[in-house]
């Protein structure tokens, strides 16, 4: 598993990209939930805030993104 790190500057700037926000509570980093898609071309595809879709719902969207024709 790997976590996003770095000067907190750098951590801001990626987590706005997404729609992500942090704080600290207590001696833990608190953090929203945030799925994102991205294309082969690097395009964001959906950024699905929280976690209220099922696997086959997520799966159906990657499937969809992967056999859509390069642009």
């Amino acid at each position: 598993m790997a976590f996003l790190t770095g000067p907190p500057d750098d951590v801001r700037r990626v987590c706005s990209w997404f729609g992500v926000e942090f704080w600290s509570d207590e001696a833990l980093l608190t953090h929203t939930l945030h799925t994102v898609v991205i294309d082969r071309q690097g395009k964001l595809v959906t950024n699905i805030e929280g976690n209220q879709y099922t696997a086959e719902q997520l799966g159906d969207l990657v499937e969809t993104t992967m056999h859509e024709p390069a642009k």
